[in-house]
């Protein structure tokens, strides 16, 4: 009975190990399982096993499955998930902490991390550290979400080529430079001219300039 198995698998995974085949290709019972502890994931039928979808349910509900995907056959192909760059984008974007489980060589590549900057600036957080410094990612990420920058490098949050490009997109990223770059008279100008309002955060001699005021 479906019922009494959820009931049982959601109050302890492990009664999972004592379930009919048939429940164990039961996506909802697995997630059940999963929601608990990853580990329930091995009871997976081959079924789910090889189903992408199950697979992104369960990083959703708890991505430590992630641990567990090259091992058992996900997909039902020989290539290793966490090495499948539209894979791994599917999970981060369940959950973005997803990519702490990428293979080295997807942290490594511009396109996969551009991609996932686009969906969520703070994915620059798990870029390689070559990528971190790359101004052409951190200007993707920042536009995405003015707050990873905290990510980049820090020769770069700082750079005022990343800070134009973030004022392009929202002026109010201007609270988030330094006090040269708040006092550089063309970035306040592009951040003003984006929302009126960024003026508050440009230089106490800026905010008494008549071009930028006006």
């Amino acid at each position: 009975d479906k019922a009494c198995c959820l009931a049982a698998v959601a109050e302890d995974w492990g009664a999972l190990e004592w379930v009919g085949d048939l429940l164990k290709a039961d996506r909802e019972v697995l997630l059940a399982g999963v929601r608990q502890c990853a580990d329930a994931v091995e009871y997976a039928a081959e079924t789910l096993r090889e189903d992408r979808e199950f697979w992104l349910d369960a990083v959703q509900e708890n991505r430590v499955v992630l641990e567990y995907a090259d091992g058992l056959g996900l997909l039902g192909t020989g290539r290793s998930p966490t090495s499948d760059p539209d894979f791994m984008l599917a999970a981060a974007a369940r959950d973005l902490k997803a990519l702490e489980y990428a293979a080295d060589e997807l942290l490594e590549d511009f396109d996969f991390m551009a991609r996932c900057v686009e969906v969520d600036g703070d994915a620059l957080q798990f870029a390689s550290g070559e990528l971190r410094g790359d101004k052409r990612l951190v200007i993707k990420a920042a536009e995405n979400k003015a707050t990873a920058l905290k990510h980049a490098d820090s020769q770069l949050r700082d750079d005022r080529d990343v800070f134009l490009a973030m004022v392009a997109r929202d002026g109010y990223a201007l609270r988030h430079s330094s006090e040269s770059l708040n006092d550089d008279k063309e970035l306040v100008l592009a951040a003003v001219r984006r929302n009126g309002g960024a003026l508050r955060h440009a230089s106490p001699r800026l905010r008494g300039d008549r071009e930028v005021v006006l």
